[in-house]
């Protein structure tokens, strides 16, 4: 009998015999080394945009979506593909002549597309082994891998199929040896059941269960793919998936997928192509096809030396989607994607390195299963934002690992953006040695360090672990430390893990305030439990049957003294004949588990959610019912108000139409017994209209990318969407119907990553207006346009934006402003923030380590920031008390505090454990207290004097009466069609007198002009940024054409308005020129918080000179009105 190791090594010397030079022979994987982990795994690190990059091992994983399906009960399935870098897997076996051989081999993704890509669909992976030396030899499939959607894998343990050949050669099965049940033990608390071998049975940790058929055979030294062949939520709904899986393909394909609903979405794989097959939302069958081109490839490798000579591999190159915009694809020598061109134009280009790490080979009981060897890593990512496709200069983002060939992946990653700012990582990782592999490891982020440029440091994040070095895969981050390294302030957040379940489930969240050097005190603690025990069936839900472990079943709040201040609790999975409760209705829907009737109730919904009140001990309750197939039929607020709910078919067209969907509400009934309706389209599951409790409807059409293209209002309006494709730069037109012969056409275009960058409106009657907008390296809004009709126009201008490295604007500069004068500069410093405007006033704001405003300084008369005014919160993010301090150095005081200043002008408010006001006392108002009912609308409201408003509603939460307990009159609301019996007020029109007889608009949506019937005409002008800056009001003449033109007065008003533009300009008015009696001309001064201080006439004598200074006190309180001495 051949050992596991000599039928490695007959496998290898084949492989090497057979194909020399051509991938054509899959590696099978027997566990996962930390180089080769693809997808995105739990608690690891990733960058990237439009993309994850494994910031450890420095793998591309890209997403592609295709077509979605939404499906029964948010069952939805998104078809997709996915690529991983990380295709060069290390093998390793000991060969009897030889010895060591490692030699690479191109790992094909499965479900197969080229070798390369994948489909997003789940599959399974086993090897055999020899597990015993027993009766000749005993042989196991063991080494699972689960390969989720994302790319992703998932190692197990579960040894399966075991047996050994009696002396007739026939196989024997010996059970005592199989472990049918284990979780995946890498922070995503995957179970795989293999108890069954014609189903192997996954379950994640929120519940539902991914069955895949094992391919086992008796055949000693065998492995197998298969693909997932159904997923099937908690409540039996199923997306059923087939393919070709067998026990001697190891390239499983997918051919079709049927949704919970029953639609049909298939596959097919034509020479060098491969299409997708849909029905869109009118029932018209619609094609993604898949282009493949031969593309050379020649890998080689330097440790160890591999070269695997000169061949071609058909790979994917082209994507068309059915509105023939298409997705393309390059690749280097190694099959590695090089550049993705997107359908809007722009593209992203990948760059690799080869670098050298420890790397653990494939064979589990190897002593000597590890060497240094090369991994190849993403290096740069380079975007073009262009529709056009060509940039002369693209946004760079590099990676530069720090590894060597004794650690299992990068130790150090510094990130460097297309601006220059560098964030360094470092991970956890695991020196040469033994191989790790029924715990393998997983790096961590130990440190994340963010830089101003590169040497400038603004932040530092570190995290510690649960766990000690070297971490293994469920190692989970216990304490997060925050430093803001310009000011040395220390903020913590630590977290407590369950012992048992899902262990990375959160029991306890402290989060502590700032601090000088060290974190400052405890600031709020959060308890959770989760659902493990059911106390309403007595079910264990963390069994391997069930396994559903991230229910949360209690969270409490706890102030820093250990005070609770609120609390909730979550009851679960209680269908009988209760109070409020209901038995599983039978759905009779179709693709739908069997075994998932009406007796199952161990599916994880929410049957009642409760919140405690402290001021009186009231529990408050709200209620869900549902059916089989999880819709909620009924649910009752925390007032015990009904709404119902219908899912009964209601298609708008019958192509895909199933006996029975029930996927959609179709019937929505609330308190008051008013329904609304709607309709679906059955291939696609988009609303197809919407009736509302008046009988209006709202019908709506969609294209072949199920977008919306057209909605059709009750009272004939009209809202369209023209997508102009496949025309570069990609524009979409709408068009809002106004009349029968007037539309709203707004259309916008979009650049080479599909943002916004051309706003038009091309119904203006005065000539199309346009709206621009670019943007920066890293995506953030750069410039941004004032509505215009030509760059000619006065009102034309830019308002340009400048960010720092952790993307927070540091400058607005509007149109009449520049880089060093006229803008608003925004400096930060620790938790402060400190705002300067163009004028040179400033503010500065002060956060907490929650994020919660606590100060405000404001300037005195000489431009100082000590006018201050403190905020204190509660745990529950309420506001407790606002403290005007004015100048008043002394610390601030608590809001209990008696000895609070009356001068501080405190404002006080409480609150219940539900955050609703139950007092707020100013000192202009006094006190007024506040009462709710159980569904949190306001019941009465006493004010100081003792005067009570009581309020009423209807079971909608609606305000019906408002009564007064003084001599006020109530006040009574009627909706609907409800008639009122107390008054009935009208509208009386004088005259017919029409007086607005014209208008017309700037670009920007302002008036420009206005006539009246008196033939009085008023013409408004505004300036580049946006402000007015000139009135003519006439009854004959020329109008003026701009705000400085002279020529042209108003013979009844004429104004020019002065902001000190391109100068000093925040806004404020600074003259106002009388242009038909200068006597008559105001001016204008402001102090350090832009209150008008002074108002003068340019008329110094006579009947129109006045001038006047104003005071005001530290509370924007008016003092004093005095004449000014000019």
């Amino acid at each position: 009998m051949p050992t596991a190791k000599s039928v490695a090594t007959a496998l290898g010397i084949l492989a090497v015999i057979l194909y020399p030079a051509s991938p054509a022979l899959p590696q099978i994987q027997n566990h996962i080394e930390t180089g080769g982990a693809t997808g995105v795994m739990p608690y690891n690190t990733y960058g990237g945009v439009r993309e994850n990059i494994s910031l450890t091992n420095g793998n591309v994983n890209l997403q592609v979506p295709l077509v979605t399906l939404p499906g029964r009960n948010g069952h939805n399935f998104t078809l997709g593909l996915v690529y991983d870098s990380a295709i060069w897997p290390l093998t390793h076996w000991v060969d009897p002549f030889v010895g060591d051989i490692w030699q690479f081999g191109q790992d094909y993704q499965a479900p197969v597309l080229d070798g390369v890509w994948r489909l997003n669909v789940p599959t399974l992976q086993a090897t055999q082994q020899q597990v015993s030396s027993q009766l000749g030899g005993i042989w196991c499939y063991t080494n699972f891998i689960l390969t989720l959607g994302d790319g992703s894998k998932h190692w197990f343990k579960n040894k399966a199929y075991c047996f050994h050949l009696n002396a007739q050669s026939q196989p024997v099965f010996d059970p005592q040896y199989q472990v049918n049940t284990n979780s995946s033990g890498d922070g995503g608390y995957i179970l795989l059941d293999t108890t069954n071998s014609a189903d192997a049975i996954v379950r994640p940790k929120g519940g539902g269960v991914i069955h895949l058929v094992p391919q086992y055979v008796t055949d000693t030294g065998m492995a197998f793919v298969t693909l997932a062949s159904s997923l099937v939520d908690t409540d039996g709904n199923k997306i059923s998936i087939q393919g070709t899986s067998s026990p001697f393909n190891p390239y499983p394909q997918v051919t079709s997928v049927t949704d919970t609903v029953g639609r049909v979405i298939t596959i097919t794989y034509p020479t060098n192509a491969a299409s997708i097959s849909y029905k869109d939302s009118s029932g018209t069958t619609r094609t993604i096809s898949l282009a493949y081109t031969s593309v050379a490839l020649h890998p080689t490798f330097t440790q160890p030396a591999y070269d695997g000579g000169s061949y071609n591999q058909n790979l994917l190159t082209t994507l068309t989607l059915p509105n023939n915009l298409t997705y393309s694809f390059q690749y280097n020598q190694y099959g590695e994607l090089t550049k993705i061109t997107y359908p809007t134009g722009g593209y992203t280009r990948y760059d690799y390195v080869a670098f050298v790490h420890w790397r653990e080979g494939r064979q589990t009981d190897d002593p000597y299963g590890g060497t240094a060897a090369n991994i190849r890593q993403i290096t740069a990512r380079k975007v073009c934002r262009l529709a056009t496709g060509t940039c002369g200069t693209e946004d760079v983002t590099t990676y530069t690992p720090t590894i060597d060939g004794t650690k299992t992946n990068n130790q150090f990653v510094d990130a460097i953006d297309p601006d220059g700012n560098k964030t360094r990582y470092e991970f956890s990782y695991k020196a040469n040695g033994p191989p790790v592999f029924f715990s393998y490891f997983s790096p961590r982020e130990l440190n994340r360090w963010l830089y101003q440029g590169q040497t400038t440091l603004l932040r530092t994040i570190h995290t510690d672990y649960n766990e000690t070095l070297p971490f293994d895969n469920e190692a989970l981050p216990s304490r997060v430390t925050t430093t803001l390294n310009d000011t040395n302030q220390v903020a913590k957040v630590e977290l407590d893990y369950d012992t048992s379940g899902a262990k990375d489930n959160v029991i306890e969240q402290r989060e502590y305030a700032f601090g000088t050097g060290a974190p400052g005190g405890l600031v709020r603690r959060t308890n959770y439990t989760r659902l493990k025990v059911n106390p309403a069936n007595s079910q264990d839900y963390t069994s391997a049957s069930i396994w559903i472990l991230n229910r949360k079943a209690t969270e409490k709040v706890y102030d820093a003294a250990g005070n609770l201040m609120a609390q909730s609790e979550f009851e679960y999975d209680k269908y009988d004949a209760s109070a409020n409760h209901a038995t599983l209705q039978a759905s009779g829907a179709v693709q739908r588990d069997s075994a998932y009737g009406t007796s199952y109730t161990t599916r994880g919904h929410v049957t009642a959610a409760q919140r405690w009140r402290n001021t009186d001990g009231t529990w408050f309750s709200a209620y869900s019912q549902y059916d089989d197939a999880g819709n909620v039929l009924k649910a009752i607020d925390f007032g015990l108000h009904n709404t119902t709910f219908s899912y009964t078919d209601s298609w708008a067209n019958s192509t895909c139409a199933p006996t029975s969907g029930k996927a959609y509400v179709t019937s929505t009934t609330n308190a008051l017994s008013q329904t609304t309706t709607a309709t679906y389209n059955s291939c696609s599951g988009t609303v197809a209209s919407t009736t509302d409790p008046n009988t209006r409807t709202i019908s709506f059409t969609y294209d072949s990318m199920g977008r919306q293209t057209q909605a059709n209002f009750p009272d004939t309006g009209q809202a369209t969407r023209t997508f102009n494709e496949p025309t570069l730069p990609l524009s979409v037109t709408p068009s809002v119907k106004i009349t029968s012969t007037l539309n709203l056409v707004p259309p916008v275009t979009v650049d080479g990553l599909g943002r916004v960058t051309q706003s038009q409106l091309t119904s203006d009657p005065e000539g199309t207006t346009y709206g621009d907008t670019t943007y920066d390296a890293l995506g953030r809004k750069k410039t941004v346009s004032n509505p215009y009709r030509s760059t000619s126009d006065p009102t034309y201008g830019i308002t340009t934006f400048e960010y720092d490295a952790l993307g927070r604007v540091t400058k607005v500069i509007p149109p009449d402003g520049t880089t060093s004068v006229n803008n608003t500069t925004t400096v930060y410093s620790g938790n402060c923030v400190t705002v300067t405007d163009q004028t040179g006033k400033k503010r500065k704001t002060c956060t907490d380590a929650l994020g919660r405003l606590i100060q405000v300084f404001e300037p005195d008369s000489g431009g100082n920031l000590v006018i201050e005014t403190d905020y204190q919160y509660d745990v529950l993010n309420n506001l407790l008390c606002v403290h005007q301090r004015g100048t008043d150095a002394t610390a601030d005081k608590a809001c209990t505090d008696g000895t609070v200043p009356a001068t501080w002008r405190p404002r006080k408010f409480t609150y219940n454990s539900l955050s609703q006001l139950l007092t707020a006392t100013n000192p202009e108002s006094g006190t007024i207290t506040y009462t709710y009912d159980s569904d949190g609308n306001v019941l009465t409201k006493m004010d100081a004097r003792s005067i009570t408003t009581t309020y009423f509603y209807d079971v909608l939460h609606r305000l019906t009466k408002k009564t007064y307990s003084d001599t006020t009159p109530q006040v009574t609301y009627w909706y609907d069609a409800q008639t009122p019996t107390e008054c009935s007020p009208t509208l009386t029109i004088t005259n017919g007198i029409n007086y607005a007889t014209s208008a017309l608009y700037s670009p920007p949506g302002a008036f420009s002009s206005l006539q009246n019937g008196s033939g009085i005409v008023s013409t408004f002008y505004l300036n580049s940024r946006l402000e007015p800056c000139r009135i003519s009001v006439k009854t004959t003449g020329t109008a003026p054409t701009q705000c400085s033109d002279t020529a042209h007065l108003g013979n009844i008003l004429d104004l020019t308005y002065d902001y000190n533009l391109s100068v000093a300009n925040n806004g404020n008015v600074k003259q106002i020129a009388n242009n038909l009696n200068s006597a008559r001309t105001q001016s204008f001064t402001y102090d350090e918080m832009n209150r008008v201080k002074t108002a003068l006439t340019q008329g110094t004598t006579g009947s129109l000179c006045w001038g006047l200074d104003y005071s005001y006190d530290i509370y924007a309180n008016l003092t004093t009105v005095a004449l000014d001495p000019a």
